[in-house]
């Protein structure tokens, strides 16, 4: 599952530049940069919540893989090490709980820094084309 999240994860990252890419070259500036990075700004934290909610379903089967007797609780001879290390990842991963709320401001960053990028890039070829008469 952890795997799973961090593919997931990877699609967030990649979004800013495949959305740009479609609103450039595809629908010929149709939507806007603007429009376009707010677009992309929702849909990288939506995809963050669904890592984050994919990791805690792993976390959380982990966990419960140690219940042996299949009560929904982890006591007397269930509480083994790995069991105990289990708990402690479910109970303590404050990066699964908080990073929702993180990749609001992340994201934002992420896209205006990938859409800056992007677009001076755009703007140097032109002038390079400009230049060389083309």
């Amino acid at each position: 599952m952890i795997a799973l999240a961090r593919c997931v994860l990877l699609i967030a990252v990649a979004l800013p530049d495949v959305t740009w890419s479609l609103d450039r070259f595809v629908l010929r500036r149709k939507v806007g940069w603007p429009l376009c990075a707010l677009l992309t700004w929702i849909g990288c934290f939506v995809i963050a919540w669904v890592a984050a909610f994919i990791l805690e379903i792993g976390i959380e089967s982990n966990m419960m893989s140690h219940d042996l007797d299949g009560d929904g609780s982890i006591a007397g001879s269930e509480l083994t090490p790995n069991a105990e290390a289990a708990i402690e990842r479910w109970s303590s991963d404050v990066g699964r709980n908080f990073g929702v709320f993180l990749a609001i401001p992340i994201f934002a960053i992420w896209t205006a820094v990938v859409y800056c990028a992007l677009s001076a890039g755009t703007w140097v070829a032109r002038s390079l084309r400009t230049q060389n008469g083309g």
